[in-house]
């Protein structure tokens, strides 16, 4: 199998602003995101945390470095990241990273595919980093296990952080394989926007267990949570499962998940 492998020997200085910038469902991007800034920072970097879900754009400067990450969904990511970088305007070689949080597999759904699109930005790819956290669907796992991959994500977001600023990163990208799971991805996520799909497959609520406090409307990224007596999804669910973490009530779940399985990263801040 051809590997096409982008690997960089140059370090980054303090001089450089580091912006990262991110997408979480559940928390766990959150709590990378949040390890690397301080990381970063803790070593006399200036750095700082974006939400882009509360960002239409960014200011880059000359000198800054952008990091960006996000959840895997469906071996890819979610549509509202894809959104947020077509609006990043075109810079002139600013360094750039990216990472993401994933309980299973990409199988290369999203490198290839991101290290293009931000290349095409003007960006110059410094380096990827996958952290395998716990999985927010399908399979509860013990505690402990949990746990453990947690603190391991957290020391691997320090390690990261010392191969960014040395330069010791590489970016994988396998062509071929990259372009079909990136399409694959891009094939479901298309097919749950489709009006069947959303009144099918949809988050669902339990209306007995609903007290109409509002929170999962107020956290839902897309805003596509209504509260009408009682919480009311609309059609235009990204599946994300945040609205299941945040709900007091535990009265939301999805169609083929049941609500115990949902996990909410601890620390996270909605």
């Amino acid at each position: 199998m051809n590997h096409n492998i982008q690997k960089l020997k140059f370090g980054i200085t303090p001089d450089r602003r580091i912006i990262v910038c991110y997408f979480s469902g559940t928390g766990n991007t959150q709590i990378i995101a949040k390890k690397i800034v301080e990381s970063f920072n803790n070593i006399g970097f200036t750095s700082t945390l974006i939400n882009i879900e509360n960002a239409d754009k960014i200011s880059i400067g000359n000198n800054d470095v952008i990091g960006i990450g996000f959840p895997i969904a469906v071996f890819s990511t979610f549509p509202i990241v894809f959104n947020f970088l077509e609006k990043i305007d075109k810079v002139n070689g600013n360094y750039v990273f990216a990472f993401d949080t994933l309980g299973g597999t990409s199988l290369w759904g999203i490198k290839g595919k991101l290290r293009t699109i931000l290349e095409n930005k003007g960006f110059q790819a410094l380096g990827f980093q996958e952290f395998r956290m716990p999985p927010n669907i399908f399979m509860k796992f013990p505690e402990k296990w949990c746990r453990s991959r947690v603190e391991n994500s957290l020391r691997q977001a320090d390690e990261f952080v010392e191969k960014i600023i040395s330069g010791d990163l590489n970016w994988t990208r396998i062509p071929i394989l990259s372009e079909v799971m990136f399409g694959f991805s891009r094939v479901l996520f298309n097919i749950s926007k489709h009006k069947w799909h959303q009144k099918c497959f949809k988050m669902k609520v339990d209306t007995s267990k609903c007290n109409s406090c509002g929170i999962c409307s107020t956290k839902c990224p897309v805003k596509n949570i209504l509260i009408e007596g009682k919480a009311k999804i609309g059609n235009n669910c990204q599946y994300c499962f945040r609205c299941a973490g945040v709900c007091p009530s535990d009265a939301i779940s999805g169609i083929a998940s049941p609500r115990d399985l949902h996990y909410l990263a601890e620390g996270a801040e909605f």
